[in-house]
């Protein structure tokens, strides 16, 4: 049934529209809203159906059984081990999140808090997991999983090297719901104590996931035998790719995005503001150019400055990105302290993930991302003058700390040979939860400032 799938991408691209045809459904019946939010989730269950079926009836036509029953990279086992790790299961995993996206409102940590608050948390989830399946839609839809039985090939959709793709998919799962919570109590400015235990709660939760993914990764052949190929190579790791992302992305909202709300109400009425925001926009682009050229040369995978000129554009669409964002404070998306700051810090975050929909080294962009990241929570304390002289010893330290490591540290790590992910998935926890952890310390130690 090849017209279920562009019908489930629009159907997604409506999601993140859900308070406004919420808003309609009030005046024009409740079943624009019902349709709305239910529509993805029935297309869903149509094409898991229809895989389901082909399966239980060892359908030979069908790519799954073609490809895994009866081909040459079977699986072993019954016609059950066929769905759960055939193509399905990247199906089942988005059935997952998009349910999960429908009833977080009913979560405990938010059960207390007013009925406007989870209505948020819904719309927000459901936006972030809608934007993440429209992305991701190579990983999660793949070609070969819907091409004529004649025309596959023999690969899987989530490649092994032996690691069941049943832990892949369990990894993804956790990781993009604690994404969700996270981000939806990032983006939600008000103040309500079921906002900060779904965040608390969350971070907890990553602190458990993170090391696991890493365990999982070192578990993967090229990764143990890190050397050129893998770079050379990289489209047919595009699991390890997304996977890195979506990483990427729960870190950020855990310890810069989600911090930010409180740190950025503390920067006082906002005396150097402006001069603020242009010196950790210029900084911020700036360190993002330099970092991710050092990554990039210590890959050698392109004669001559091929790496440069490839990171050039990649940088150079991060930025344009980033700079498009600050112009949605005149549209009105001004709710936050810092709204230009604000949408500079999550741009930065979710660009990974338009990048990757495009090219998988997108990856190369993520320790560049993180030392930006980190600037922009930082320099506004260093210029603001509201906040300025009350400034600790420690985030002076911390500050030439990350700037010493990102400059000098990190490029004689990447010559060594086949370091390169190890430095980006010690880079992702690290920097930014140190001056998040510096920021916030100073904050609770000073007196708090109005504005």
């Amino acid at each position: 049934m090849p017209w279920l799938v562009p019908l489930l991408a629009i159907s997604l691209i409506a999601w993140p529209m859900a308070s406004t045809i919420e808003k309609m459904s009030v005046e024009k019946g409740k079943w624009i809203k019902s349709v709305h939010n239910v529509l993805p989730v029935l297309l869903l269950i149509l094409m898991i159906l229809d895989r389901l079926i082909a399966v239980l009836s060892n359908d030979l036509s069908h790519s799954d059984i073609a490809k895994y029953s009866a081909g040459s990279n079977p699986i072993n086992g019954a016609a059950w081990m066929t769905f759960l790790r055939g193509d399905g299961l990247s199906e089942l995993v988005l059935m997952v999140l998009l349910l999960f996206s429908l009833f977080v409102n009913r979560l405990p940590s938010i059960s207390q808090s007013p009925q406007f608050i989870k209505t948020l948390v819904r719309q927000r989830v459901m936006s972030f997991v809608s934007l993440v399946a429209l992305f991701s839609f190579t990983i999660f839809f793949p070609d070969s999983a819907y091409l004529n039985v004649d025309s596959i090939t023999t690969q899987s959709t989530w490649p092994t090297d032996s690691i069941d793709p049943f832990w892949y998919a369990l990894l993804v799962i956790a990781i993009l719901i604690v994404a969700a919570e996270l981000f939806a109590a990032s983006t939600i400015t008000t103040i309500d104590s079921g906002l900060d235990k779904l965040a608390t709660k969350a971070k907890y939760k990553l602190v458990v996931i993170f090391p696991v993914a890493i365990f999982l990764f070192m578990k993967i052949d090229a990764v143990k035998n890190m050397d050129s190929a893998f770079w050379l190579d990289l489209e047919h790791y595009y699991h390890v790719i997304f996977i890195s992302v979506f990483l990427h992305m729960a870190i950020s909202f855990a310890t810069i995005l989600e911090p930010a709300k409180r740190l950025d109400s503390k920067l006082g009425a906002g005396d150097g503001r402006t001069k603020a925001l242009i010196l950790t926009s210029l900084c911020s682009f700036i360190f993002l150019i330099i970092m991710s050229i050092i990554f990039a040369q210590s890959l050698d995978i392109i004669a001559g400055n091929g790496e440069a000129l490839m990171t050039i554009w990649l940088v150079f669409s991060v930025i344009v990105i980033c700079v498009a964002s600050m112009f949605l404070p005149t549209m009105g998306f001004d709710a936050t302290p810092r709204p230009e700051l604000w949408w500079v810090r999550l741009t930065l975050s979710l660009s990974p993930l338009f990048v990757a929909a495009f090219t998988p080294y997108a990856i190369i962009l993520l320790p560049a991302i993180w030392i930006s990241l980190a600037l922009t929570l930082v320099i506004p304390w260093l210029v603001e003058e509201d906040v300025r002289n009350s400034n600790s010893k420690p985030l002076y330290i911390s500050l030439a700390s990350v700037i010493f490591f990102s400059l000098i540290v990190v490029p004689r790590l990447l010559h060594q040979p086949g370091i390169q992910l190890f430095v980006i998935w010690i880079l992702m926890p690290i920097i930014p939860l140190l001056l998040s952890y510096v920021l916030l310390f100073q904050m609770r130690k000073q007196n708090p400032i109005s504005g």
